[in-house]
């Protein structure tokens, strides 16, 4: 089982799980962070299942000029109907600007939705607001115009420093436009910013990826974002390539990748705060952190998910459909959400398990039994005191946490194991 199928095999126990819930105990807090989702990209990357909106260079100017328009109407249109919830309010600490490519957008429409949000559900003054910004997409000027809006924070998507497998990853930029963007986004004045790497892509060596490491060390980002390459259904890998099979790398392999960057970027004084995450002492992802601590946070746009009053909910990932979606809506209540899942109590305690030993902070053994039950914490606390051969270390009964790297390396396996003597 992979380190980052962690999706696919908690999919599968919740699934062999259904019927054994106990009384549902959501999530009541306000929610202090937000997603907004940017749909367009020049082009799909051949890994991507994202929502997106391919505009390239097929849509003449003044039709690309339309499609942004409209949708970034249709997205403020949807942020201002939450005026109309009536949920308790909570001044956002994080608003994260994903997509697709967010720097494709205008500071202008960006500072739009910023100033929305702030009127609709209030902006602390150091709110960090995260942009993601591919290279090639963005010149110079406009990462100040960025930067002059409240954009605080950016995140570039490198994926790697070989020119080859840019190419057959699909990415839309050169390396060089790599280091323009670093470049440009600290001559803007944007001191904070994270760059993502991917290991186990089609025909990576050790050394290629090795390579590319040392390159995002050089540039010395206040984060950094390490991935397994997953294969997504109906992509364009999935098409072409086999989990498992060459020119994939071999699990060995891809484990090493894992456990050099690890290690090198731990030597270079990266802490390694979440099973992909690492940042320099201070700069840790305020709006990942959101998720991984289970906290409920808004999403607005194409496809974006939100997780709300327990509930977890995911828009139309159909630019027709979603525009028809907000359209027709006159108050929040018009507002048809597919509910993806009924958080219940199980669900809770499954994923504050989960998330826990995700993260350097660890699963706390008394959080636990406060916020559930104590017969639950003794549980769970007996099946990971039979994991410690497996690298989870036990400090004085009080937390759990997985050892970095070869802990997270077989985490799957220790939190399947887990959730399956859970007494549900």
């Amino acid at each position: 089982m992979g380190r980052l199928d962690m999706k696919t095999a908690f999919a599968a126990y919740v699934k062999e799980s259904v019927g054994r819930s106990s009384a549902s105990k959501v999530i009541s807090q306000p929610p202090h962070a937000a997603y907004v989702h940017i749909p367009f990209c020049r082009q799909r990357c051949h890994y991507c299942d994202f929502p997106i909106v391919v505009t390239g260079d097929h849509l003449e100017v003044e039709k690309r000029a339309n499609l942004h328009e409209n949708y970034f109407n249709a997205l403020i249109r949807e942020i201002g109907l939450e005026s109309t919830s009536g949920r308790p309010r909570r001044a956002l600490t994080s608003v994260y600007f994903g997509g697709g490519t967010p720097s494709l957008a205008s500071a202008r429409d960006i500072s739009n939705v910023l100033r929305t949000l702030d009127s609709v559900v209030g902006l602390e003054s150091n709110c960090e607001v995260t942009l993601e910004m591919d290279p090639g997409t963005f010149d110079l000027a406009k990462a100040r115009e960025f930067q002059s809006i409240g954009i605080n924070r950016a995140s570039v998507g490198a994926q790697t420093f070989n020119p080859e497998l840019l190419k057959l990853c699909g990415r839309a930029h050169s390396v060089d436009e790599i280091y323009q963007a670093v470049e440009n986004i600290r001559s803007a004045g944007i001191q904070n910013f994270s760059m993502d790497l991917i290991g186990g892509l089609p025909t990576q060596s050790l050394e290629t990826f090795q390579g590319s490491l040392e390159e995002l060390i050089r540039l010395e980002p206040s984060h950094l974002s390490v991935y397994d390459l997953i294969i997504e259904n109906g992509t364009k890998f999935a098409r072409l390539y086999s989990a498992g099979s060459s020119p994939l790398p071999s699990e060995e392999d891809t484990s090493e990748m894992y456990r050099m960057a690890s290690l090198r970027l731990q030597e270079a004084s990266y802490v390694h705060y979440e099973t992909s995450s690492f940042a320099l002492e201070g700069f840790q992802s305020a709006h990942n952190q959101t998720y991984w601590r289970n906290e409920p946070y808004f999403g607005f746009g194409l496809g974006a998910a939100s997780f709300l009053d327990g509930n977890r909910f995911k828009r139309d990932g159909r630019m027709g459909g979603y525009m028809d979606w907000v359209s027709t809506a006159s108050k929040y209540e018009d507002l048809e959400m597919p509910v993806e899942e009924v958080y219940t109590f199980q669900t809770e305690v499954e994923e504050f398990i989960m998330l826990g030993l995700r993260t350097a902070e660890g699963l706390d053994f008394e959080e636990l039994s406060r916020r559930f039950d104590e017969d639950i914490a003794k549980n769970v606390f007996k099946s990971l005191k039979g994991q410690e051969r497996h690298h989870v270390h036990l400090e004085d009964g009080l937390l759990a946490r997985l050892t970095s790297p070869e802990g997270f390396l077989v985490q799957n396996a220790i939190i399947v194991d887990v959730l399956k003597n859970l007494p549900f």
